[in-house]
């Protein structure tokens, strides 16, 4: 399967709005600063949006050139607003987010299809299957390929 037919079929497949949402429990587990006065609630909600169109219209996770000033940009926002608002919303650095992203997107696509490593790691924005591999078992506390065998086994009992 090559990565268009993947994008192609990601809507109905790989579920992106249910990753979104575990970002969201960070909210729910105290983990997420409350109220920021730097912040007001009416411009946090509306970069919420824009994050969440990033995430499930326009994949841009899935650009390995993404930057903060990369996705300032295309919201028409500054990077320091960026940065406030995924601290406020999920808890995290915007490195951390976007690798989230990345390896729980990475998990569906293992889970799914037969795709060797250097093709996921692709798909998923990585330069480097090695990169890939690193940040997933960092994540994940094992490499993908073990993942993917201890999830296929999980399934078949």
């Amino acid at each position: 399967m090559n990565r268009q037919s993947i994008f192609e079929n990601g809507d109905t497949v790989l579920n992106l709005r249910t990753i979104f949402r575990q970002l969201h429990k960070n909210r729910l587990h105290g983990t997420v600063m409350e109220n920021s006065s730097l912040l007001s609630e009416n411009l946090l909600d509306y970069l919420d949006s824009c994050l969440d169109r990033f995430v499930l219209r326009d994949r841009l996770f899935l650009n390995p050139d993404i930057s903060i000033p990369f996705l300032a940009d295309k919201i028409h926002t500054n990077r320091t607003y960026i940065s406030l608002a995924i601290h406020n919303l999920y808890g995290v650095k915007f490195s951390e987010f976007v690798s989230f992203l990345r390896i729980e997107y990475s998990k569906k696509l293992l889970k799914i299809f037969k795709l060797d490593l250097e093709h996921v790691a692709s798909a998923c924005g990585y330069m480097y299957a090695s990169q890939f591999t690193k940040k997933f078992t960092e994540v994940e506390g094992m490499n993908p390929s073990t993942w993917r065998h201890f999830v296929a086994q999980s399934t078949e009992k």
